[in-house]
């Protein structure tokens, strides 16, 4: 099979240009035609300039992005073709990653594949679960309606995503202010203080020479104290690496008196929305559940909901 680039006329009078492969030029021909567009131009790719997908395999396109591009694509689709949409969208990107992702999905799907399947070649770009709806939304023929899903989905996601950042800030910065000041009392202003008691030569209570040790601690043991928790974060992070110990740390979280039942309450609604999407899209229930569970980060949750898909595939 050999690569060629084209350009053509679609059935509305506008010019597309893009990549497909055939045996030969006339076989490339007949593909165009067979997919409603007039060749004006058919030549030999150049080497490399067919894809932008392998460049691009990857680049993971962040929350924000992957909305406002599920937007753009839902709004597009309903007035122009797949294909003209995404060149669209891919002309008015602004990061050369995004564009080299979106560039990469354009050509595959110039190749003939489903846009899902093209959306796959992009490595990580596109989450699984992002991926099967567009699967299910392209074999229904609804596939408008799933990214309007969808792009509601996501945004509603960020418009949440932004009302817990912003009710943290505050407390946060809060904190590292405080823990600044307590720190740089303990460390500077306790031990000056420390000179006048010692010139009195009395008792102090128990708390202030509790202070004053933790002072000298933190003066005198400070570096030590900061080397052994970045060694800690650092076997923390490699330790959860290992399956068994990720799977107890995740049991362990769940069963933590509030972290544990907000972590569920947020599974049991993500999982009953993106299943009721799924359904409404027409994807199978076993699919949808096998497809959900990938996407659970707890470990002890991506358990069960596997049980309850290989529960649902037993009858």
């Amino acid at each position: 099979m050999a690569s060629f680039d084209y350009v053509a006329v679609d059935a509305g009078g506008r010019t597309v240009s893009g990549a497909l492969t055939a045996a030969d030029e006339v076989s490339a021909r007949a593909l165009l035609v067979k997919r409603r567009l007039m060749p004006l131009e058919v030549l030999p790719a150049r080497a490399g300039a067919v894809r932008a997908a392998p460049s691009a395999k990857g680049a993971k396109l962040d929350a924000r992005t992957l909305a406002l591009t599920t937007r753009q694509l839902a709004t597009l689709v309903s007035v122009s073709p797949l294909e003209e949409a995404l060149r669209t969208i891919a002309l008015q990107a602004d990061r050369p990653a995004v564009r080299r992702v979106l560039e990469g999905v354009h050509a595959g799907v110039m190749e003939g594949r489903r846009l899902s399947d093209a959306m796959g070649l992009q490595g990580q770009a596109f989450p699984p679960l992002y991926r099967a709806m567009v699967s299910a939304g392209e074999q229904s023929g609804a596939l408008q309606p799933i990214l309007e899903r969808l792009a509601d989905g996501l945004e509603r996601d960020q418009q949440v995503q932004g009302k817990v950042i912003t009710a943290l800030v505050y407390p946060a910065v809060l904190a590292v202010v405080a823990l600044g000041v307590i720190t740089a009392l303990m460390a500077f202003v306790v031990p000056k203080v420390v000179d006048q008691f010692d010139s009195m030569n009395q008792t102090l209570p128990l708390l202030t020479r509790v202070v004053i040790g933790v002072s000298n601690a933190m003066r005198d043991w400070g570096w030590l104290m900061i080397a052994l928790l970045v060694l800690a974060v650092v076997l923390g992070g490699v330790a959860l690496r290992n399956p068994a110990i990720r799977l107890r740390a995740d049991t362990l979280l769940l069963k933590l008196p509030l972290i544990g039942r907000l972590t569920r309450d947020l599974h049991g609604a993500k999982m009953a929305r993106t299943l009721s999407t799924m359904i409404t899209s027409g994807l199978p229930v076993l699919e949808g559940l096998t497809i959900t569970a990938r996407t659970v980060s707890n470990r002890r949750l991506r358990q069960a909901t596997e049980t309850m898909a290989e529960a649902v595939r037993e009858g």
